[in-house]
């Protein structure tokens, strides 16, 4: 499980430039403040939560494997909803080719 949690950080290195250049590329630039500004309240939003679960977690464990479980199946779920989401929208080149005009 420790290697899972520190894959995850090495990892997040390559996800996060790419995730954050996406969304600010994608973005209307009339919309991109407000849209990057509510994508980094929502992110930040959930750290607070995730500290008092595991605190919570392990106050009542005998050990800190619990603790590496919820991380781990935490940063499984991330994953997949980005890559159900990622998978679900259309390409840039499917999109042009979809395009009559």
């Amino acid at each position: 499980m420790a290697l899972a949690v520190a894959a995850n950080g090495v990892f997040a290195g390559l996800f996060f430039p790419r995730f954050f250049s996406s969304l600010a590329v994608r973005t209307p630039p009339a919309l991109r403040a407000r849209v990057t500004t509510s994508v980094n309240a929502a992110i930040s939003a959930t750290g607070p939560l995730g500290f008092v679960g595991a605190g919570l977690l392990l106050h009542r464990a005998t050990s800190v494997t619990p603790g590496f479980v919820l991380v781990v199946a935490a940063a499984t779920l991330g994953a997949a909803i980005v890559a159900t989401a990622g998978a679900a929208a259309p390409t840039q080149a499917g999109a042009a080719s979809a395009d009559p005009g």
